[in-house]
């Protein structure tokens, strides 16, 4: 039920900032002293995977990735033996490397790197 809970007040907080921002035009302003900017900022994640050998590999990977949540461009190449994807930084990591193992491949995480704007470090 407290999880309930927590979801409601975020979601109810992300609509009341979206409303401040289409009436104001200057976003919200939180009483805490939070902002969306961490969970805004996107991160590059980049994973190595063995055991890709064509096209057929990469399109599977490509669409088992593309059903995670808030996670964009993804490139997978069987040549390269890279994933590469866009994600919010709070995602974890180890989630998109496990829906890779899932399918049989060998996945070693690589550095993230953030997209334009501050550098952030992405949790493992």
């Amino acid at each position: 039920m407290r999880r309930t809970h927590s979801f409601i007040r975020s979601a109810s907080r992300s609509l009341l900032c979206i409303a401040a921002l289409a009436f104001s035009g200057s976003g919200c302003d939180h009483r805490d002293g939070s902002s969306h900017a961490a969970s805004t900022q996107q991160v590059e994640y980049r994973y190595q995977v063995d055991g890709m050998h064509c096209a057929s590999c990469s399109a599977a990977i490509t669409e088992e990735l593309n059903t995670l949540p808030n996670v964009s461009d993804v490139s997978v190449s069987h040549e390269t033996r890279l994933a590469v994807l866009r994600a919010p930084v709070s995602m974890n990591r180890e989630v998109a490397a496990k829906k890779m193992r899932s399918l049989g491949f060998i996945v070693t995480e690589l550095d993230a790197t953030a997209s334009p704007g501050p550098v952030v470090t992405a949790p493992k």
